[in-house]
């Protein structure tokens, strides 16, 4: 099971962003990449990113951008009128290629503050075929007059999902049975607060692809008498432990 680990919120990528190294647009050709996206993909994002002059760039080690720093062209209609909630269709069509989308996602702001710059900061969180993906997002900070000048992405394109999937109750059972062989908890302990969900995780936007997998909240004693609280991802085609997130903590 993958160690536990505390959500880092957006604003903290942002400032990561802003000290991260990136460099001008390069067309990605790695066997990583091309193991994955087409060239045809490849291409189309490069091209865009060239249009941006003046722009330094961020790739992960599939080729994905993760980074846009400097003006980008690229503005925000209304962008003082955004609110959580807003589904932002044109600005995902405004940057398809960039992202390598394939059609099938969607960016739902999550919320909106003032930025340093006098603007604003966007934070999106990403659906494919209308499932939520946990812990992939992309933020934008706008300037004064609506461009676009600083983008983070953890943006991992939807593929076709897996129908063979674990039902909610064999993936708790797979989970029960981590807890145990691990030595995390008795599993008499156990508690599941509210209703498993499918959703997409995808390590941070570390994977290759988006892993469909059953969210769990839990609590339950440690060996040491401990409470926990813990939001697990259970693989629903293996029921691998995947991800585990400390929902309580103590002094």
């Amino acid at each position: 099971m993958r160690g536990i680990s505390a959500f880092l919120g957006w604003i903290a990528c942002i400032v990561v962003m802003e000290t991260s190294s990136a460099a001008p647009a390069v067309l990605q050709v790695s066997k990583e990449s091309a193991n994955i996206y087409s060239n045809e993909l490849r291409n189309a994002q490069f091209q865009r990113l060239s249009s941006m002059r003046g722009v330094d760039v961020g790739y992960d080690e599939y080729g994905r951008m993760r980074t846009i720093q400097g003006p980008t062209g690229i503005f925000v209609a209304d962008a003082a009128k955004i609110k959580a909630g807003d589904r932002m269709l044109s600005l995902l069509s405004e940057l398809k290629e960039v992202l390598m989308a394939t059609g099938s996602e969607s960016l739902t702001v999550r919320r909106v503050v003032p930025a340093i710059n006098g603007g604003r900061v966007i934070d999106m969180d990403i659906s494919i075929d209308g499932m939520p993906m946990v812990d992939g997002g992309v933020n934008i900070r706008v300037s004064k007059d609506d461009e676009i000048d600083l983008l983070g992405s953890r943006f991992v394109p939807g593929v076709a999902v897996t129908k063979d999937i674990r039902t909610a109750d064999v993936a708790k059972e797979d989970l029960l049975k981590d807890l145990e062989e691990t030595g995390q908890a008795d599993r008499t302990t156990v508690s599941f607060l509210v209703t498993p969900a499918l959703i997409l995780w995808t390590n941070n936007g570390l994977e290759k692809a988006p892993i469909l997998v059953w969210s769990f909240e839990t609590t339950y004693n440690t060996p040491q008498g401990e409470l926990e609280g813990v939001r697990f991802y259970v693989d629903a085609s293996t029921g691998e432990v995947r991800g585990a997130y400390q929902t309580i903590f103590r002094d």
